[in-house]
């Protein structure tokens, strides 16, 4: 897998082992981590929740609240009056409660699922693209920065405990023409951080996510995570990469990172086409 970074992040990536993962609210797609609910469940599942006793419970504490319980004669006439009210407005009841239901899970839990996530989480992306024109112009500084190539089989992707875990789980991200709609209850981890527009395919995007608490606070809002050099297989310049940061970058890896390949990009004179050169 790999990861294009920019002139500016080299120095973070290759000289301090350092590997940023960044909140969703800061990447490029306004639509990340807002899964579309439906409700909070179907019809029949939250008919399974309503407790109707307690129901008819709370209707007699509502009618003691206010001067027409002086009207009944008894406790057990006060009762029978509110449990008929409830039997006889079951139906209309419940439509009230389950549109209640959709209008909180598609503003209120929505809203606070993005929030959450931009407020606990950081991801890291890479994709299956060694050689894409547009991910050098957009992610590596117009060329200026590098192509950096991982080994995915080491734990420092992938250590998930669960298949429920939002976190830890080195996975691909899907793209969809149309966002799916969920209940809140069946919600996939997948419809949170591995779901995107059709538009961003040509990525082909993996992803991992971590707790910010689990990371290093550099500056404020800004988390990352060390690394060994055991998962850097390649580094690739990009055709603008500065010369003097390409000797620089040279001398330090094959000092510290001996096994990594070094290349650089060759723009073809005949095609729109780039080279990657190994680096003498």
């Amino acid at each position: 897998m790999y990861k294009y970074i920019s002139d500016v992040q080299i120095e973070n990536v290759l000289f301090k082992n350092t590997l940023r993962f960044t909140q969703p609210s800061q990447f490029n797609d306004p639509f990340e981590c807002t899964p579309v609910l439906k409700g909070i469940s179907t019809r029949e599942s939250l008919s399974g929740y309503i407790d109707e006793n307690k129901a008819i419970e709370m209707a007699i504490e509502s009618i003691r609240n206010t001067d027409v319980s002086s009207k009944f004669k008894s406790d057990l006439e006060l009762r029978k009056v509110a449990s008929d009210f409830y039997y006889s407005n079951k139906e209309l009841l419940f439509n009230a409660t389950y549109k209640g239901s959709e209008e909180i899970a598609q503003s209120s839990v929505q809203e606070g699922i993005k929030s959450g996530v931009n407020k606990g989480i950081g991801v890291l992306c890479l994709t299956e693209n060694r050689c894409d024109h547009l991910m050098w112009a957009h992610y590596a500084n117009d060329h200026k920065g590098m192509l950096v190539k991982f080994n995915t089989d080491f734990p420092f992707f992938n250590q998930q405990r669960s298949v429920d875990d939002l976190c830890y789980k080195f996975d691909k991200v899907e793209y969809f023409q149309e966002r799916k709609e969920q209940f809140l209850v069946d919600l996939e981890r997948a419809a949170i951080l591995y779901q995107k527009n059709h538009c961003w395919a040509y990525e082909n995007e993996w992803r991992v996510a971590r707790p910010l608490v689990s990371l290093n606070e550099v500056k404020s809002g800004v988390f990352v995570a060390s690394f060994d050099w055991d998962i850097i297989r390649e580094i690739v310049f990009g055709v603008n990469c500065n010369t003097e940061t390409k000797k620089h970058t040279i001398s330090h890896m094959r000092s510290v990172a001996p096994h990594v390949e070094i290349r650089e990009a060759i723009l073809s004179n005949k095609q729109y086409e780039i080279f990657y050169e190994l680096c003498k």
